[in-house]
């Protein structure tokens, strides 16, 4: 994956969402304590926070790795070291695991909850994608408790998803705004873009993919979904990858 020369040096932050079969458990949380110490020597890494899952709305752990520059990531994503790590308790996975890469902008971490949802978009419909977002986001908006909505475009020859993370500040407001007539109805508007949608939730707010952690407008506003963001939200193959029940750790 080729990072343009005004973003290679940025900090990045690595998110990993991954569900874990219950009898893991221990096992995980024990796991990312080995994950945590052999990080603290890897070139380029700041730190590192895991969100063990709350059931039953949030049932994937949740890793933040974050790093110097895209490239130390994605040294660490392709590296035999994680490669081992992760034999170690593959069997507890269960279904496939979630890698974003997003822009970090040091902001800490928030109270919100998030829903991170991928769209798969046919050719010469992304205007219409935009648009329908558009639509979306301004009836979000309208919604007790909404924070944000960003849009992420896909990655030619890496990822063809389209991806958009919504955070509110409670999951009973997340829930009326998922669960709500309003939004039954936009998305009937736009079946055609609906086929592979994939959503999943996170008590994590994300903040820091956002310019000093602001909650209000501009990103509220609906012209802030067609602003193309850096570096990715990669979906790699199924490699499946770590959480656990550390806070941050630090070289």
């Amino acid at each position: 994956m080729s990072t343009s020369p005004d973003t290679a040096g940025q900090p990045v932050a690595l998110v990993i969402q991954r569900r874990i079969a219950d009898e893991g458990f221990a096992a995980f949380a024990r796991w990312n304590g080995e994950v945590g110490e052999a990080l603290k020597a890897w070139p380029g890494f700041l730190g590192q926070e895991v969100v063990p899952p709350q059931p039953p709305a949030h049932v994937d752990w949740v890793t933040i790795l974050r790093f110097a520059s895209p490239a130390a990531a994605r040294a660490w994503l392709q590296s035999e070291l994680r490669a081992k790590l992760i034999a170690e308790v593959q069997r507890f996975f269960v279904g496939s695991e979630d890698v974003h890469i997003l822009p970090d902008t040091g902001v800490q971490r928030d109270s919100a909850v998030s829903a991170v949802i991928s769209f798969k978009v046919l050719d010469g419909l992304e205007d219409a994608f935009l648009k329908w977002q558009q639509r979306i986001q301004a009836a979000e908006a309208e919604f007790k408790g909404f924070l944000r909505h960003k849009i992420e475009r896909p990655i030619p020859g890496l990822r063809d998803e389209w991806i958009v993370i919504l955070s509110f500040d409670s999951d009973a407001n997340l829930n009326a705004w998922l669960g709500s007539p309003v939004r039954q109805t936009l998305l009937k508007e736009g079946e055609r873009f609906n086929a592979g949608m994939n959503v999943k939730r996170a008590s994590y707010g994300f903040n820091f993919w956002f310019p000093a952690g602001k909650t209000g407008a501009p990103e509220q506003g609906p012209a802030m979904i067609w602003k193309s963001n850096l570096i990715v939200l990669l979906v790699l193959y199924p490699v499946v990858y770590l959480s656990g029940a550390l806070s941050s750790a630090g070289p």
